[in-house]
């Protein structure tokens, strides 16, 4: 006697870092939407209204304002030159709190957007740098860019040539928050009125980069902030890309991703999958290296290559399975001289209890010939670009009583979206 059943294998293709650069920033200026700072120094902008309340370090907030010298203030104007060490009694984002003057060269731009190819890429930035928030989407986005600017005092025999970019990246979802620094050339990190250099630019009180909850108590601050190495930032990062760092900034603590010291938070999406394979897996919270090689054995069996889809998460195709139940997946991963071997709970399940779920229509009609299959277009947490293989599995039964599958490619490169297909049996 033969059971025959039907599976989807969705096939996606790994997501890959990008390499910083200005024009890779978040886009900005006139074209995108951005407002511009006043040519005056000293100056803050606007109060910018939120859609929803931004947490930030547990407490709630429904406005900001962008300073000229390279911070965002939440809650309430403030404008202050002179950068101060952290903890202090503002609410602040500082990708970059020195004194400048735009005056002299430059620009400041800054918008609120909810423009979709802009929360689309949040979202991707947050879903890559943070694998556990899987149902991730960015609500509305905060750009503020700070573009080739001269620091304040800067000498016309030379200072004023020396220019900083940087920019911050407010994210929200109306619940969890994120901040992404992004720096261009840094080449300065001081005004005169902090006590530096007319022609440099240097010594004196340095920038301050990083988060200030506001409380005069809370407050996470970049190693090389108020440091005169603040200068080299834009070749520094926390998430390996030079002149990038990415913050979870709406809890108690400030959450960064991969970093030397880092305990990884193991996740795996989805957790539980059908007995006939097929599952596509993301399994976070891992930094590996690029040159890194992953295999995954479930429950003992043979090692399967995994693909790296990040620094911070890999992605394996479960095979099929011989039970139901919990089972244990191993991860070995090789890079450089290292190994090391991580262990993730799955849960096998049966067809008939899957959430990912394959209809049959018109059942009582399945004879030889075509018929027509469905699927919930919303079950799995992919693009609607991805491709869907269809499989007939079949479970056969061998001379001893033995049980084993045997599985046969009926259509391949089929719509996910479509959300139905016409086979052939």
């Amino acid at each position: 006697m033969q059971s025959v059943w039907l599976s989807i294998i969705v096939v996606t293709l790994p997501p890959t870092l990008y390499s910083i650069a200005v024009d890779e920033f978040y886009p900005f200026g006139y074209e995108n939407g951005d407002a511009k700072m006043e040519l005056r120094g000293d100056v803050v902008s606007p109060p910018i209204a939120f859609p929803s309340t931004f947490n930030y370090f547990t407490a709630g907030h429904n406005r900001c304002y962008v300073s000229d010298n390279g911070y965002i203030v939440l809650s309430r104007s403030a404008s202050q030159f002179i950068p101060k060490n952290f903890p202090t009694n503002l609410a602040f984002i500082s990708p970059f709190w020195a004194d400048s003057d735009v005056r002299k060269g430059g620009a400041i731009w800054y918008r609120l957007t909810t423009e979709e190819t802009i929360k689309n890429r949040a979202t991707y930035d947050v879903k890559t740098f943070f694998p556990k928030m899987t149902n991730f989407q960015a609500s509305w986005v905060i750009v503020a860019t700070w573009y080739d600017l001269p620091f304040y005092g800067c000498s016309s025999l030379g200072g004023c040539l020396k220019r900083n970019t940087f920019q911050a990246v407010m994210i929200s979802n109306d619940s969890n928050s994120f901040a992404i620094f992004n720096y261009g050339k840094i080449t300065w990190t001081t005004g005169t009125s902090s006590g530096g250099n007319t022609q440099t630019g240097l010594g004196g009180t340095a920038a301050q980069v990083g988060l200030n909850a506001g409380d005069s108590v809370r407050f996470f601050q970049v190693d090389v902030g108020f440091t005169p190495e603040v200068v080299n930032i834009d070749e520094m990062s926390n998430v390996g890309i030079p002149g990038v760092f990415v913050f979870r900034i709406d809890d108690s603590e400030v959450l960064q991703p991969c970093q030397e010291g880092y305990i990884p938070k193991i996740t795996i999406t989805p957790n539980s999958g059908p007995i006939l394979g097929g599952q596509y897996i993301t399994l976070g919270g891992l930094c590996i290296e690029s040159t890194a090689t992953v295999v995954a054995s479930f429950s003992g069996s043979q090692k399967y290559k995994c693909q790296r889809q990040s620094q911070f998460s890999i992605g394996c195709v479960t095979p099929v399975f011989n039970t139901t139940g919990e089972i244990i997946i191993n991860i070995e991963i090789e890079q450089q001289d290292t190994a090391r071997e991580l262990v993730y709970l799955y849960t096998v399940v049966n067809p008939a209890d899957s959430k990912i779920r394959v209809y049959r229509e018109d059942p009582e009609d399945w004879y030889t010939g075509k018929h027509n299959i469905s699927w919930d277009t919303d079950a799995i947490e992919l693009e609607n670009t991805d491709t869907v293989d269809i499989f007939l599995f079949s479970l056969i039964e061998e001379a001893g009583g033995r049980l084993s599958w045997t599985s046969k490619l009926l259509q391949e490169g089929v719509q996910r979206s479509a959300g139905w297909a016409q086979i052939s049996l």
